[in-house]
């Protein structure tokens, strides 16, 4: 019934099922709107229940939108999936244009369900973490979500929290300045900037990260000034591609976000994909590191011996990074897996 012809797209409902198809790992949950939900969880049940396409979910779609549109009058997609899912209820077909596809984009990841009882192989955190860390983020590029896990009493990686966010407008993968791109790899927060902007297009407050670190460097990746920012106070939030490279949050999930971080201690690894696990195998991931890089032992001049807090896994094009302490400083170590093994490629000190 709703065609998208507008050449070399996809059918809305087909892209959206698409996208849970591919992730058949997941568990698809659909919150109902009787709860108090978040507006994020409002969009991405939403967005979920407007994939299943049958008049019953188009018209809790509707219901939940018109809930989403009058709680935050600025969430756009919630008025543009209000709009769909009263031309479905009407039965008139319609086409998509241009401007459509920003939101189309945005429904389609938000659609993306939350994984249920699985873990980022991407973070593999030791007990030492505990006194150092509270919290672990990870960034999925091609999900345009910011994940929050915590290590529990039994050092076990526990899901926190979880925010929508935007990338660069060409994607990932940063290698050059002014590419429009957001990095991968693992970055420390650095500090933070209060009015960012003075148009107040980044938000009220942004979080500087270390882009370029040490490895980014020696491969030739330039490029400076990736933060994590808001948005301008007419947008709740922008499209899944578009900023210069750095990530943009809503304005209150930054300042949720600000909650978890430590400056100069707290790391975000972004990846493109997460490698997901069970609990019984991100255990036995965990330990296996653990055990090897014991065996890389390590001191620093009179410092005393380097503790092994995190191993944050890229992929497997880039090294691992391996985040150290001493009584002073941090370190990260890395890592290149091969099929023969691991080997120790480079260590940066971090001031």
């Amino acid at each position: 019934m709703l065609n998208f012809n507008l050449k070399g797209s996809f059918i809305f409902f087909d892209m959206l099922m698409l996208a849970k198809k591919t992730l058949t790992v997941f568990v698809l949950f659909l919150p109902s709107v009787a709860l108090c939900l978040t507006i994020n969880e409002e969009l991405r049940s939403a967005s979920q229940l407007m994939s299943v396409g049958n008049i019953s979910s188009i018209e809790k779609v509707e219901n939940a939108s018109r809930l989403v549109s009058i709680g935050e009058p600025r969430a756009y997609l919630a008025h543009w999936l209000r709009a769909q899912s009263l031309y479905g209820i009407a039965g008139i077909g319609f086409e998509y244009s241009k401007k459509d596809l920003p939101f189309i984009e945005e429904a389609k990841v938000r659609s993306i369900p939350l994984p249920q009882k699985l873990l980022p192989e991407n973070i593999l955190a030791f007990p030492n973490s505990r006194l150092q860390f509270d919290y672990f983020l990870i960034m999925e590029t091609n999900t345009s979500r910011l994940f929050v896990y915590k290590l529990n009493e039994f050092d076990e990686l526990v899901y926190e929290n979880s925010f929508y966010s935007s990338i660069g407008l060409s994607g990932d993968n940063k290698s050059k300045e002014g590419d429009k791109k957001t990095p991968l790899g693992a970055y420390r927060f650095l500090k933070e900037i209060n009015n960012p902007r003075a148009d107040g297009f980044l938000g009220d407050v942004a979080m500087t990260l270390d882009y370029p670190n040490a490895i980014d460097k020696i491969n030739g990746r330039t490029g400076y000034g990736i933060w994590i920012h808001g948005v301008p106070k007419d947008t709740f939030v922008r499209s899944p591609k578009a900023s210069d490279g750095c990530l943009a949050l809503s304005n209150g999930d930054v300042e949720k976000l600000k909650e978890y971080i430590f400056y100069k201690k707290t790391h975000i690894v972004i990846v493109s994909d997460i490698s997901w696990v069970n609990l019984q195998t991100w255990k036995y991931k965990r330990n296996f590191i653990q055990s090897l890089l014991n065996q890389d032992q390590e001191t620093s001049p009179n410092k005393g011996k380097l503790i092994d807090l995190v191993y944050y896994r890229i992929s497997k094009d880039r090294p691992s990074v391996a985040l150290k302490k001493n009584s002073e400083q941090f370190f990260r170590n890395y890592w290149k897996e091969t099929e023969k093994g691991f080997k120790k490629i480079l260590m940066e000190r971090l001031d």
